[in-house]
């Protein structure tokens, strides 16, 4: 089987490389080199958030955790397990949900001394994080070593590729115009890059209504994060928000009140109010695989989404 795929973020190398490893012949055509994607500039934490999760995403989480947990066990992947604190928002209450004890990695309730102030609920796990730069390139030797091939075109039309058996639209935003999708939004985010190298370990906060706790360990620096804002469409650094992130981060670790400011990182997630659009379309004599509208979960549900793509492409998986 004959399969392009476009966009070479996350999503579209992994359907790559889970295509190649079926059996496929897989071309990746993208507008840009991958390390300029949104995904480079991803926190890319693989665990779960507090207040989220359907059957299918749920099913995505656990196939992509075990894989890169597998991964972590090759250096040069840049994907590592970090150890740290998955916090429940205050407005969620008391108490862990049910499913916290059955994550891998899972290492206790959080007791009072390792909450901070404000919050009452929380648990110590040992989770992937992918060093997005070294992942990125990872992926595209791995497309390489399987056999396929990436170039640099701009696709227009979805249509224009009939010569494929299947073509699979990872365009992220891109997709907007490509699958005729107006649902697509921009999701500003943003990182501030800290000087703080005593920190070896997260802390995330799950289920808040708006800015939430990120606190992650990189080589190039500390990131914290936490940014949301659905609709804002640009890639200027914001020094107002900027601010509030480090204090926000200081709740949960105080010291990082006063770490130097490395740099600032702006993306933009390719957000969606139903959700991520994975289905079959035809478009003319092209049979399109549609996997497109993560988020900011483009690389935690990257390998399950793959699967379900080999799957619809009707490849076994």
């Amino acid at each position: 089987m004959d399969v392009v795929v476009v966009g070479a973020g996350v999503s579209g190398l992994t359907c790559a490389v889970a295509l190649l490893e079926a059996g496929a012949h897989v071309r990746v055509l993208t507008a840009g080199a991958p390390a300029g994607a949104v995904s480079a500039v991803a926190g890319a934490m693989v665990g779960p958030v507090f207040g989220s999760g359907d059957g299918r995403s749920l099913a995505w989480e656990r196939l992509s955790d075990a894989r890169f947990r597998e991964l972590a066990e090759d250096h040069a992947t840049g994907v590592r397990i970090v150890a740290g604190r998955l916090l429940s928002a205050p407005e969620l209450g008391p108490g862990l949900p049910a499913w916290a004890a059955q994550v891998p990695g899972f290492g206790g309730e959080l007791g009072d001394d390792r909450l901070p102030e404000g919050f009452s609920a929380g648990f110590a796990v040992d989770l992937p994080f992918a060093d997005m730069p070294v992942y990125l390139a990872w992926l595209v030797r791995r497309v390489q070593q399987l056999g396929g091939s990436l170039e640099q075109q701009v696709v227009a039309d979805l249509g224009q590729l009939a010569g494929a058996d299947r073509v699979v639209d990872c365009a992220g935003l891109g997709a907007a115009a490509l699958a005729r999708d107006d649902t697509l939004t921009p999701v500003w985010g943003q990182h501030v890059i800290v000087a703080a190298p005593w920190v070896t370990q997260f802390a995330m906060e799950g289920g808040a209504a708006r800015d939430y706790i990120s606190v992650v360990p990189h080589r190039r620096g500390v990131l914290l994060g936490g940014v949301r804002r659905p609709g804002r469409n640009d890639l200027t650094p914001d020094q107002v928000i900027a601010e509030e992130t480090v204090a926000r981060a200081a709740v949960a670790m105080p010291a990082l009140a006063d770490a130097p400011v490395l740099g600032i990182e702006v993306g933009l997630r390719p957000g969606r109010p139903d959700g991520v659009r994975l289905e079959v379309e035809h478009v003319g004599s092209t049979t399109v695989v549609h996997n497109y509208g993560h988020d900011g979960s483009g690389v935690f549900w990257s390998w399950g989404c793959a699967a379900d793509v080999v799957a619809l492409c009707g490849l076994p998986s």
